[in-house]
């Protein structure tokens, strides 16, 4: 299955360097930690074809207990901060549309919205990795909630279109999530100074013709997913990229999968002297599977040296103005000790 994508906006928000010690212990290590913990339901979530992934089923949310149990993720979407502002995207089935969660407000412009919503994260987190094929939806039962509709810029309460909504991956829709930082039509959204999108989607490769089209249906399915989110994913990174072209300042887009010399030479310069990554690990981190197994210390290591090499030679080479290279000594890395 393809990875998502991570948009930042950033508006007055300062950046906390990746490779300082603090971020490393405070944020990095944590996540090493929950990578390496095997979620329960791994062992029961499978390909499936069949009743388990019909409308009739609520299983996203028995994974969203698996999120508390395990990474304590125990709040509701108003204990999220007012700065830096979170969206988490779903894709609503009976709409086709973006869903979003957010501390204002949760739904979209069909389903109308619920004002400063008490849903929990770990719910609208379940709801975003409920690929379908894999795990069944998240049900939003309506009659629980205050509905509302925009107008003039008011809200005006109104009666829910359906008596229940059902929420898939928010990849279905915006493989991205650039909706809610981007305008389709291009330019960013009111109140945003500069973006940075990450794209991790796998890369869609040439499929053999193997049995595995005969005796495994699911993988039908899957590779018709991927294609169809591969398309929007292109599409959407097009619109974005061409906007930074225009305008250098608006923000950056970060490709998972390139080495660092392949992005300074893109933007006409010369790399610094630094020991990096090279291309059989880079290859390695690109293309390592989205799946629920745990991770080892190498691989998640690995991946996570290669989003800041990413990141410092994408923001460097581009932003060179605003960024300065993180390479000390020769080294691009954590900080001596760190790890310890």
């Amino acid at each position: 299955m393809n990875k998502a994508g991570l948009v930042i906006g950033r508006g007055t928000c300062q950046r906390t360097q990746a490779t300082s010690r603090t971020y490393w212990l405070g944020i990095v290590r944590p996540s090493q930690q929950h990578s390496r913990c095997v979620l329960s339901f791994g062992n029961r979530v499978r390909i499936s074809y069949s009743v388990r992934c019909t409308a009739s089923h609520d299983e996203a949310r028995s994974n969203a207990g698996v999120l508390l149990k395990h990474w304590g993720v125990d709040v509701d979407l108003q204990a999220l901060p007012a700065t830096p502002q979170w969206f988490i995207n779903a894709t609503c089935y009976e709409t086709g549309k973006n869903w979003r969660f957010s501390r204002q407000r949760m739904g979209d412009y069909q389903t109308h919205y619920v004002a400063s919503p008490t849903f929990p994260v770990a719910d609208a987190i379940a709801s975003s990795a409920a690929v379908p094929g894999l795990i069944g939806p998240l049900v939003v039962r309506t009659k629980s909630y205050d509905w509302h509709r925009f107008e003039d810029g008011v809200l005006v309460e109104v009666r829910p279109k359906a008596k229940r909504y059902d929420l898939w991956d928010g990849g279905v829709y915006d493989n991205l999530g650039l909706e809610a930082l981007h305008k389709p039509n291009g330019g960013a959204r009111e109140g945003l100074a500069f973006i940075v999108a990450s794209d991790a989607s796998a890369r869609v490769d040439f499929d053999e013709r193997s049995r595995k089209r005969y005796f495994k249906p699911g993988h039908r399915t899957l590779r018709l997913v991927d294609i169809a989110t591969d398309q929007i994913r292109a599409m959407r990174a097009r619109t974005l990229v061409a906007d930074f072209k225009r305008d250098p300042e608006l923000g950056v887009y970060l490709r998972m999968g390139n080495t660092t010399g392949k992005i300074w030479s893109a933007a006409g310069k010369q790399a610094p002297d630094c020991e990096v990554l090279d291309a059989v690990a880079v290859e390695k981190a690109a293309t390592l599977k989205t799946t629920l197994r745990r991770l080892s210390a190498a691989e998640f290591d690995r991946l996570y040296r290669h989003g800041c090499e990413v990141t410092d030679a994408t923001l460097c080479s581009r932003q060179g103005g605003r960024f300065a290279p993180r390479c000390i000594d020769g080294v691009f890395g954590p900080p001596t000790g760190a790890s310890k």
